[in-house]
């Protein structure tokens, strides 16, 4: 486990910082940030959350569209916690904690120490922001494990992608292992930046003592 422990996405070879620089305008909203308030970051006017937390568009399977949270350029970035469009940038807020799995294929894995919800925030895949190139080294010199997400986005006639690699720097999130029987979703975000933010939504309730999965 010899890797840097990061709770968000850092500039790494070859990406340039200023992407993950807070780059959009930001909302106006001054009490709850919602359809009723005209929220600007709420994507066609839809919350991304109920009152209880839970995400809105992807139950039971991950949804290809992008989603935005407000972000430090909004007026209700004074007081985070009350705005209700902020999850993820919060932090993980359920108890998780990092086990060695009974197969030795697995290695270790993360497992939940209390009960999660469907549709709750579990945790943000963060690691080194890498460039194309440098992604492809990496995979040519792998000798273990691969921790790299490819996050591929259309805007207009154009295909982006963000690689996101967890491998020397990461968090909780870099010993989820994978399942054909999932109980968790991944979700592309905006938190303010042009590089996208990669989240872990849970797609059931996931029991105390389960271990978390993302599909194979």
């Amino acid at each position: 486990m010899d890797f840097e422990y990061i709770t968000e996405n850092v500039a790494g070879p070859g990406l340039d910082p200023s992407e993950l620089e807070d780059q959009f305008e930001g909302c106006s909203c001054v009490g709850e940030c919602s359809a009723a308030s005209n929220c600007s970051c709420l994507f066609n006017g839809k919350p991304n959350y109920d009152k209880e937390g839970r995400f809105l568009h992807s139950p039971p399977t991950a949804s290809t569209s992008v989603h935005m949270e407000c972000s430090n350029n909004c007026e209700c970035a004074l007081f985070p916690e009350k705005c209700s469009n902020r999850s993820i940038q919060l932090g993980i807020k359920f108890k998780l904690k990092v086990t060695k799995c009974d197969s030795e294929q697995k290695g270790f894995g993360v497992f939940a120490q209390e009960k999660i919800p469907a549709g709750h925030f579990v945790v943000e895949y963060v690691g080194e922001l890498i460039s194309k190139e440098e992604a492809e080294r990496r995979l040519n010199n792998q000798q273990q494990h691969n921790y790299l997400f490819t996050i591929r986005e259309f805007i207009g006639v154009e295909c982006r992608f963000t690689f996101i690699d967890g491998r020397y720097k990461g968090n909780i999130s870099r010993f989820i292992n994978h399942s054909c029987e999932p109980n968790l979703i991944l979700q592309v975000f905006r938190l303010g930046r042009a590089s996208p933010s990669l989240a872990m939504f849970a797609s059931r309730d996931i029991q105390e003592g389960e271990f978390l999965n993302l599909l194979s």
